[in-house]
């Protein structure tokens, strides 16, 4: 920079601080060998050239475009380019904690980092790359979660309210059975924030005391156990003995609110889901032939051509594809109808061109289902409302149980039987909770 341009830029005036600003960044990359920068002209734009070819670009949106141009200029001899670049020198040890950060957050197998593709691609990136094995990946991926543990116990030592706390057992294939712990608290900028802090192998037998005990240490490892607000737990038998343990607990009870009498919350989520499972026994084979339906046309290549054709004849159209539900989910069953309703007309149509095609529900099947998916849709909304993690949801709760218990209410008076009775049996289950 000229003396004459240093004093214009030197006049306290905001420009001339973002120009040498801009002027300091552009030095720290390596484009700035092959080009030069132009004064600004009249449209008060940066400008820079290629060295060799003249080539004028726009500044200050980045060096994307320029390092675009130096690979293809004719007049630059790509390898003389490239071994420039070459001797950019690599933070190993970065690069690994990045590939590990890679592979925890897409669930990748440990060999990705011996595939022979993901090699070749890290090599073509930069040629000094050292590559590792999937069990120094394994080592690296465990020493990044010691890393993050320390970040997250540190803030959970800074946070300045206290925790609540959600716990559940969850089995594996093998039948063993896990301990999964979440935090839940208000950072200092008034977020709510969700932090898994385990999910630990539970040795049998599983009493209350064991599962207390397990917790207890869970806790007492992230030093958070002086600071416990309320614990929320499934509707499981096991958890009444397992939370009149831990409100006893000779090093926590002096440390709960209250002496503990609000430290037990009951997942409304959980409730809502055994109230309606309770309802759903009931129109289970009514709900059998919609499962056949989207079987059959989800199965051979043949079907689905057949159903495709329908669908276009009828001009069926759905906001959502076909979607099979799972037996033990509810909410799915629900989903399941919702996305079924809008293809009526094409079911009906492959029944009149597919003799094999014999599970068509009759009318009143169909109207049965539209009456079930609108019975449902309030609990799959307030189900919903209950289970979000970005915000809190125990100021939603009571407007959301009297808006179930309304629906139930109403059905109750319903002409079709079986919504008669899944209302009655879903009564039923609300009132014992």
């Amino acid at each position: 920079m000229s003396l004459n341009e240093f004093t214009a830029c030197d006049d306290g005036s905001e420009s001339g601080n973002e120009t040498l600003s801009i002027r300091k960044r552009r030095a720290k990359s390596k484009v700035w060998e092959y080009f030069t920068e132009l004064p600004v002209d009249s449209d008060g734009k940066a400008k820079v050239q290629c060295k060799k070819c003249d080539q004028v670009y726009v500044s200050g949106y980045g060096t994307t475009n320029m390092l675009r141009h130096i690979h293809s200029c004719p007049k630059w001899d790509i390898d003389e380019v490239d071994s420039s670049w070459k001797t950019m020198p690599l933070d190993q040890d970065n690069y690994r904690e990045m590939l590990a950060r890679v592979i925890a957050l897409h669930g990748y197998s440990f060999c990705y980092v011996e595939h022979r593709g993901i090699r070749k691609l890290h090599t073509f990136l930069n040629p000094e790359v050292k590559h590792i094995s999937r069990n120094t990946t394994k080592a690296d991926l465990l020493k990044l979660y010691q890393k993050e543990k320390r970040i997250l116990k540190q803030t959970l030592k800074l946070v300045p309210s206290r925790i609540s706390l959600t716990t559940d057992l969850w089995t594996s294939s093998t039948s063993d059975y896990y301990m999964s712990l979440t935090a839940h608290y208000i950072d200092e900028q008034w977020i709510l924030q969700n932090k898994i802090l385990a999910l630990s192998h539970v040795s049998p037998p599983y009493s209350g005391a064991i599962l207390v005990e397990k917790l207890f240490h869970l806790l007492k490892e992230w030093g958070i156990e002086k600071r416990i607000f309320t614990v929320t737990l499934d509707n499981a038998s096991y958890n009444d003995a397992f939370m009149k343990i831990l409100k006893d607990h000779p090093a926590l009870k002096e440390h709960f609110v209250s002496k503990g009498e609000f430290l037990h919350v009951r997942c409304c989520a959980h409730i809502l889901n055994l109230v309606v499972q309770d309802g759903l026994k009931i129109i289970d084979k009514s709900l059998s032939k919609f499962r056949e339906c989207i079987k059959y046309v989800k199965s051979p290549p043949g079907r689905k051509k057949k159903f495709a054709k329908c669908i276009e004849q009828t001009y069926s159209v759905g906001a959502k594809k076909i979607q099979q539900d799972v037996s033990n989910r509810w909410n799915s069953t629900f989903l399941m109808l919702e996305s079924v309703l809008p293809f009526r007309r094409a079911f009906e149509q492959l029944k009149v061109i597919d003799s094999n095609f014999i599970f068509c529900p009759s009318t009143e099947e169909w109207v049965k289902a539209e009456k079930i998916a609108k019975f449902l849709k309030p609990f799959y909304e307030v189900c919903t409302l209950f289970s979000g993690s970005k915000y809190p949801t125990s100021n939603l709760y009571f407007g959301g149980v009297w808006k179930i218990q309304k629906c139930i209410k109403e059905e109750m008076t319903s002409e079709d039987e079986d919504i008669k009775s899944m209302a009655s049996d879903m009564e039923k289950k609300f009132n014992k909770y």
